[in-house]
């Protein structure tokens, strides 16, 4: 069995709506580290260096090989480092913690949309310091938006949509994310496709931020962006 590790990520604005569902999948970046509380496991020893991150682990009867993977990224990355293929080859299915093939852009729409947007009345005006505000004035113009055309996005929504932009700006994709490649690949050779967690899962995750949390999230993460993607390129 192979186990990949990969949080959902929504787009940033209703802009990218008409995506194909499963590729929106690679837009939601993951906020929380996962903690696995591991018997007997032992990091898969990486060649020249590599920083894969790949454990296996082997009991009496099966064996498990888990993937901390990446959503989005470059051409550059591919082709994969053996060690994923060899395990990708070795197990007999896939567990995703959402079952792709189970996802469809309709309950996408309905699960994010209920936790991703402001109820009427309420935006991002009203519910951010001005500070913040002057902030996103002179940064969103970067990406072609404006405040008013996201008024209606919570914070983290917004944190999570310019990360994605900042990504695609530097030449990565979420149609190239390892999840996206493992799945396809799965399908195309008959492999189960399995899910741990479901969407609503997911999307109730960023909705327990409350107003200073989201504020804080998307203050976060605004400072990080200049170096996102030299990071990622570091570590992928």
């Amino acid at each position: 069995m192979l186990t990949k590790v990969s949080r959902i990520r929504p787009p940033a604005s209703s802009d990218f709506e008409g995506q194909d569902a499963r590729c929106q999948i690679a837009r939601i970046l993951s906020f929380l580290c996962l903690l696995f509380l591991l018997v007997s496991c032992a990091a898969t020893p990486p060649g020249g260096g590599s920083k894969a991150t790949l454990w296996k682990m082997q009991g009496e009867h099966n064996t498990l090989y888990l993937l901390g993977s990446i959503h989005v990224m470059s051409k550059q990355a591919y082709p994969l480092k053996p060690a994923l293929e060899h395990a990708f080859n070795d197990a007999s299915q896939v567990v995703f913690e959402i079952d792709l093939t189970r996802f469809t852009q309709r309950n996408f729409k309905q699960e994010f949309r209920r936790t991703a947007y402001y109820p009427p009345g309420q935006t991002l005006s009203k519910k951010l310091s001005p500070e913040t505000i002057d902030l996103l004035n002179g940064l969103l113009p970067l990406y072609g938006l404006s405040l008013k055309k996201v008024q209606h996005l919570k914070p983290w929504f917004l944190a999570e949509g310019l990360s994605t932009l900042t990504l695609e700006m530097a030449g990565f994709s979420d149609r190239l994310g390892i999840d996206l490649y493992f799945y396809h690949k799965a399908k195309a050779v008959g492999k189960p496709v399995l899910g741990l967690e479901t969407l609503r899962d997911q999307a109730e995750i960023f909705d327990r931020f409350n107003d200073e949390q989201n504020e804080q999230y998307l203050l976060s993460t605004l400072s990080g962006l200049p170096s996102y993607a030299k990071n990622l390129s570091e570590n992928a």
